[in-house]
């Protein structure tokens, strides 16, 4: 990784974390038969080099850095999830410093579009949610989840309505349902 020029750069790498088929191992190597635990290891072990070519460079105090998932761990019967699916989200505001600390703030990953462009200071102000860095832990904001009910065949789509703490599958309601008319998977 090289520094070419002073403008912003927006990067965004996929990595296929805890999906299957597993692949690759803490070390990066890519063989037949690990697990989970060591393909996300060895995703990690990615980003760490990332960030410390960042810091080598000295940019990494001028990088918002923004971890996430595409859901959590799914878990439903019946079209109705069972366990909340939280995705995992990290993330390091543009020149923060110390270290890293939790929240409870409600975000969603709606929010993400909106906080990126904020923080590049480009407009965002017809995007959906809120700029994360701005959301207090205790502020009180409905969120949604639509999770697929999958039967052997695609059969509805379910929308979550979320109100308080997330990981409370209490403040988890179902609150629309969309039938599937088309495989998502042929």
């Amino acid at each position: 990784m090289e520094i070419t020029d002073n403008k912003g750069v927006f990067r965004y790498f996929h990595f296929y974390g805890v999906h299957g088929p597993f692949t690759m191992d803490e070390n990066q190597d890519y063989t037949d038969g690990t697990t989970w635990q060591k393909q996300l290891k060895g995703d990690f072990n990615y980003i760490d080099e990332y960030i410390d070519n960042l810091k080598r460079l000295g940019v990494y105090d001028n990088t918002n850095i923004i971890i996430t998932a595409d859901h959590g761990n799914v878990s439903s019967s019946n079209g109705i999830t069972d366990t909340p699916l939280n995705p995992v989200f990290f993330m390091k505001p543009t020149n923060s410093h110390g270290k890293f600390t939790t929240s409870t703030a409600p975000v969603w990953l709606m929010d993400l579009r909106k906080t990126i462009l904020s923080d590049m200071n480009l407009d965002s102000s017809k995007e959906q949610g809120v700029d994360i860095k701005s959301l207090k832990p205790d502020e009180k904001r409905e969120r949604f989840f639509y999770n697929a009910y999958i039967d052997g065949k695609e059969t509805e789509l379910n929308e979550y309505t979320i109100n308080g703490d997330s990981n409370d599958i209490n403040n988890w309601k179902k609150s629309k349902t969309w039938p599937i008319l088309f495989s998502l998977y042929k």
